[in-house]
């Protein structure tokens, strides 16, 4: 997240990096938040180290967007974790690859692929979308969804053995 802050007269970006935590019961908790000057690994690093270092642990899932310097630090710091792509980022970047008139068309396929039962229906289901977005001559689209297995992030499915 990035805000406006006010330094000397002087007002700049700055990145805020937060932590919220999902308890047992599903309830969230803001585990830390702190102000870096960007979001890459030294910012990141600081961050991670931090909460650590107050006692952070049993950490099983991170869900953030695809910002590197978080990616690069996770095994370091919580190696036991697994990360998955916000999905919110994950349908902002296909939407990026379409036109502004097939938006919606391509956000109810997306949506499609979420709303499916088990992991491989998803896939099934992924996999007929990324067709489609190359018939349409939404190549781009198409690749976005493939990248790294993207055809089925992580958040795709409701997994019922997760």
């Amino acid at each position: 997240m990035w805000l406006k802050r006010s330094w000397g007269g002087e007002v700049r970006k700055v990145s805020v990096l937060v932590a919220i935590g999902v308890d047992a019961e599903g309830f969230r908790d803001v585990l830390g938040v702190s102000e870096g000057a960007k979001e890459d690994k030294e910012s990141w690093t600081a961050f991670l180290r931090e909460l650590k270092e107050r006692g952070l642990s049993g950490v099983q899932l991170f869900v953030s967007d695809k910002c590197l310097g978080l990616g690069e630090n996770l095994g370091e710091f919580y190696p036991e974790a697994r990360w998955q792509r916000c999905v919110v980022h994950f349908y902002r970047n296909v939407w990026t690859k379409v036109p502004s008139g097939k938006v919606k068309e391509v956000a109810a396929m997306l949506k499609a692929i979420h709303a499916q039962e088990d992991r491989m229906a998803a896939r099934d289901k992924a996999l007929q979308v990324v067709e489609k977005l190359a018939a349409m001559k939404l190549r781009e689209a198409s690749a976005e969804l493939r990248v790294r297995d993207a055809a089925l992030p992580a958040s795709a499915v409701r997994d019922k053995n997760y």
